[in-house]
């Protein structure tokens, strides 16, 4: 399990939200991807967040969702905890 955390820029009337950074953390390991300051898409990237390999866990992917598909990235086992833990 990768605990996933998007950052992305506010939505504006009429656009998306665009992702600015991605954190993911594991254990005590955490990757800031500054991914506003990458010149090209990141293939190494994009093949982990879409690996059946690992679930991603998240507090709440309601827009998470929207800025991955505005940058043409998919995470199909993106989960929302929010969702699975009530309290």
């Amino acid at each position: 399990v990768v605990g996933f955390n998007l950052e992305y820029t506010r939505a504006c009337a009429g656009s998306c939200p665009k992702i600015v950074v991605a954190q993911m953390c594991v254990r005590d390991h955490v990757l800031l991807y500054h991914y506003c300051l990458a010149t090209r898409p990141c293939e190494r990237f994009s093949s982990f967040i879409k690996s059946s390999d690992y679930k991603f866990a998240a507090v709440d992917t309601t827009n998470d969702l929207k800025a991955l598909k505005v940058s043409d990235l998919k995470c199909p086992n993106l989960v929302n905890i929010q969702h699975h833990y009530k309290v």
